[in-house]
């Protein structure tokens, strides 16, 4: 099968993507898919959609493509595209002494918080503290799942 196969099946607009998605599920739950073998798959196209999208050559790419459209919202082979900016600042390079105060006392109290939590994990039964107060385990719930690493 050639590469241009392979990228032509894939859906691209909103109501190829539904198709697609029904269409695989029903696959697995009706065996004609080997349910493992479609979670691999959908953990591969995860993995390839990741590394592409990380890609900074390809974000450039992209960006230049995009960037032959004036409007900054277009539409383009089933897709509504929106070009985006974004700007980061850098908080702890103003030199202002309250604002590297209440980053300390927020790591602070990320540690406190931390460690309250892992003593509230660890007791197993209402207990009472110096002021009487009752205080309860934590309640939990357990989610079970697949991990998928390739070989």
């Amino acid at each position: 099968m050639s590469q241009e196969l392979v990228i032509g099946a894939i859906p691209t607009n909103k109501l190829g993507i539904q198709t697609y998605t029904i269409n695989f599920k029903n696959q697995m739950l009706e065996g004609n898919i080997d349910p493992l073998k479609g979670k691999q798959l959908v953990k591969i196209m995860g993995d390839v959609a990741k590394s592409l999208n990380d890609d900074k050559e390809l974000q450039e790419l992209w960006k230049d493509t995009a960037d032959r459209w004036t409007e900054k919202t277009f539409s383009y082979n089933g897709m509504e595209i929106t070009k985006t900016s974004r700007k980061t600042y850098n908080f702890l390079a103003c030199n202002d002494s309250k604002y590297d105060e209440l980053i300390s006392q927020l790591e602070k109290l990320k540690l406190e918080i931390k460690d309250r939590e892992e003593f509230l994990k660890a007791i197993k039964e209402p207990i009472s503290n110096l002021d009487g107060e009752i205080i309860n385990p934590a309640p939990y719930t357990t989610t079970t799942g697949l991990t998928l690493k390739p070989l």
